[in-house]
């Protein structure tokens, strides 16, 4: 969940923690339960606060290791200048300064028809709301140089699930879930349809 982030900041950057932290920061949700958080599994991301195109299709799952690893892998299509473009990215992810609720992952891209660098990108996230069940409201930071990059994202289980609450948590903030950029639910059956046409081709 946590990684989704990177798809709706606009640059990537890595630099030391140490003067990213004093910059990117929302608090999070109160008595945030990290447990609960990581049984709601994979989930669409349905709106960016930040975006400017609708035409994305991004899903994403974070597993919690014996060892105590969590690790989230994100992957999804975003049409770039009238062209789709897929990314797959692995996090590697940690509490930021014991706070609940509030993470630092790192994060490279494994898959990336952009052809972006293949580095780490440290991207800061805090869980602004969310019910462990049927969606998250997800602030996230990146900087590059002395510029801040920060997006809020909706995360939902069943991407065509009800938004009441997610508006209702939003106005709490200051925020109106109408504002925000949906994603084109047309365009991401096109894609589907189109791989399940590829797919089919292949098996002839």
């Amino acid at each position: 969940l946590i990684a989704v982030i990177i798809f709706g900041i606009l640059t990537y950057a890595f630099i030391h923690a140490s003067s990213e932290s004093t910059k990117c920061h929302r608090d999070a949700m109160p008595n945030f339960d990290l447990n609960q958080y990581l049984k709601i599994g994979p989930v669409f991301v349905t709106h960016k606060k930040k975006e400017g195109n609708r035409n994305f299709c991004q899903i994403m799952n974070t597993t919690k290791y014996s060892n105590g690893t969590i690790v989230t892998i994100s992957g999804g299509f975003k049409e770039i200048s009238g062209k789709t473009h897929y990314s797959k990215m692995y996090c590697r992810v940690t509490h930021k300064n014991n706070k609940p609720g509030e993470f630092l992952s790192v994060c490279r891209f494994v898959l990336d028809t952009q052809k972006r660098q293949r580095r780490n990108y440290n991207i800061h996230t805090s869980v602004i709301d969310t019910d462990y069940k049927n969606y998250v409201i997800l602030d996230g930071c990146s900087m590059n140089g002395s510029t801040v990059t920060d997006n809020i994202l909706v995360l939902k289980k069943n991407k065509n699930g009800d938004n009441e609450k997610i508006k209702k948590s939003l106005q709490s903030k200051g925020m109106d879930l109408n504002k925000f950029f949906s994603r084109n639910n047309e365009y991401c059956e096109r894609l589907k349809n189109e791989r399940k046409k590829k797919e089919e081709k292949k098996k002839t």
